[in-house]
């Protein structure tokens, strides 16, 4: 896989077109390579074959060239990226395995501790409105002074994916409020959700707060700007909420 970065840097240090015409024995080993025209003195072999005669080169145009590389290059950093990064993964789709009751599943898992957590804070005022006094005191607007079980569906969610590991839960149970805290959740750790709606919409996806991207789960695809997200999102679910 290395190679590949190091032979396009080879491949486009020649800075001139190949005459396809232009093809030489190298050795005489029955090994033919492109030539440079203009004498740039650089010779390169991009792609051999081995047969029974001995190996050939395969030529075809500089241009067909850097479009191959170019979508291999592309590929492997998908690649990277997906593998190497945190980062939020949706799988477009209802599962079974999604938890979609996050209140009790919440109000029996919580722990006090992450009331403490500045980014905890940040989500039960962002979400709801409220502020954080104490591990179980929250003063609302709405209800007055109130316990972490008494919080919104959508701040208890995030609340989960961010202080617990393996939380699988439906993205309907969160609103558009949930948006950006969901996608810098998804930068500090990797988080993977279902999304059997079309509530969610990213709008701050690929802007210059939020540019690490959503992994589509369906089909492995990288999703870098809110368009690219909203556009897979009714391409696969398409109304059909059983993924």
């Amino acid at each position: 896989m290395l190679l590949y970065p190091v032979f396009l840097c080879q491949f486009f240090r020649t800075r001139s077109l190949f005459d396809n015409a232009s093809v030489r024995e190298a050795g005489g080993g029955g090994i033919k390579s492109f030539a440079p025209f203009d004498g740039v003195g650089f010779s390169v072999l991009p792609m051999v074959f081995r047969e029974e005669l001995g190996m050939v080169a395969l030529t075809l145009p500089l241009q067909t060239w850097q479009i191959v590389f170019t979508v291999i290059i592309i590929g492997l950093l998908s690649e990277i990226v997906r593998k190497g990064i945190d980062m939020l993964k949706i799988f477009f789709g209802y599962k079974e395995n999604a938890i979609l009751n996050v209140d009790t599943y919440f109000n029996n898992t919580y722990d006090d501790e992450w009331f403490e957590n500045s980014f905890v804070r940040k989500i039960v005022n962002v979400v709801d409105g409220s502020e954080v006094r104490d591990r179980q005191l929250i003063v609302s607007p709405v209800l007055g002074q109130i316990p972490p079980e008494r919080l919104s569906g959508g701040a208890k969610a995030l609340i989960l994916l961010y202080e617990t590991d393996g939380f699988y839960t439906d993205l309907i149970v969160c609103g558009k409020n949930c948006e950006d805290l969901l996608l810098d959740i998804g930068e500090e750790k990797d988080v993977s959700c279902s999304l059997s709606g079309f509530d969610l919409s990213l709008d701050s996806l690929g802007t210059g707060r939020h540019m690490t991207p959503v992994c589509c789960e369906n089909d492995g695809t990288l999703l870098h700007t809110h368009q690219e997200f909203v556009m897979k999102m009714l391409t696969i679910s398409g109304g059909n909420h059983e993924g």
